[in-house]
């Protein structure tokens, strides 16, 4: 019943709140406007030897760093059929519905039928698909009976997600970065060991990049650290709650930004676990 109740006062109140917009409209012959609950959630695959080489995923079970991520792709198409009885609503027009036409296959062993008006894309986060709305896009851990996370443990998973990425920033990030910068240094004396006059700009200039982002990231990371340290000193579990928001999760953000902008300069065979390319596309 803890899962299921809150579910039923959903369903009551799409039931109250559906009515309501229906006689609004004049349509007094709906009674009872009923929702259905179905688990459709998708995943992405990634091939097991890179999902080895990333501690935030096997640790968290997503990633806590990356340049250039992957957009997150969410459509707001309502599709042909609800959005002719929007522009109607809009324009103070009558509705004259959707023309059903016949879907052209060229192949005639298949069954004619007509081509759906409805949003058929799957990114819509709220799609009409011809008699009813589909509530799409919960979080893949979550229960589609019980969407609320329970505070408790979402402060445990932040807590694990905040330790893992200092562990990965203060072993294997920074000393990436620092192992990088070292040898286009040494680049560079090579360079001028040859010919003093040369200027190597190219590589004294990423060098004083690369040296600032390492001050950096180990700033944010012990900064992270912290606020960790602090965290534990929380009265109750609202107070922790609020410490996370209102710092814990700041600092994360911070501590990434620095990683993520080390990775875009950084030279590929020195980076420590799989990029978000690597992940994509290397499934086989």
């Amino acid at each position: 019943m803890d899962k299921k109740t809150p579910l039923l006062r959903s369903m009551e109140a799409l039931n109250k709140q559906a009515l309501r917009i229906l006689h609004l409209f004049g349509n007094d012959d709906v009674k009872c406007v009923r929702t259905s609950v179905g688990a459709e959630q998708e995943y992405f695959l990634i091939d097991k030897e890179m999902y080895d080489k990333r501690p935030d995923l096997r640790f968290t079970g997503r990633t806590l760093f990356g340049a250039k991520a992957p957009p997150a792709v969410v459509s707001m198409f309502l599709g042909d059929e609800l959005n002719a009885v929007l522009e109607a609503i809009e324009n103070n027009t009558p509705y004259e519905g959707v023309t059903k036409t016949q879907m052209k296959l060229g192949v005639d062993v298949l069954p004619r039928f007509n081509r759906d008006t409805t949003d058929r894309n799957r990114t819509s986060p709220f799609a009409f698909t011809g008699n009813k709305f589909e509530f799409r896009m919960l979080g893949s851990s979550n229960s589609i009976a019980c969407a609320n996370i329970m505070l408790e443990n979402y402060c445990k998973t932040v807590l694990i997600e905040a330790n893992t990425m200092v562990d990965m920033a203060k072993t294997e990030i920074a000393p990436a970065v620092e192992a990088y910068t070292v040898d286009l240094a040494k680049a560079v004396m090579a360079k001028k060991a040859v010919d003093i006059g040369l200027a190597c700009t190219y590589e004294s200039a990423l060098v004083k990049k690369l040296s600032t982002l390492t001050d950096r990231i180990a700033i944010k990371t012990e900064e992270l650290e912290n606020s960790l340290v602090e965290l534990h000193r929380a009265e109750d579990i609202i107070s922790e709650a609020n410490m996370i928001r209102d710092v814990v999760l700041v600092r994360m953000s911070e501590l990434r930004l620095a990683c993520d902008e080390a990775e875009t300069i950084t030279a590929k065979k020195y980076w420590p676990f799989p990029t978000y390319g690597d992940l994509l596309f290397s499934v086989r």
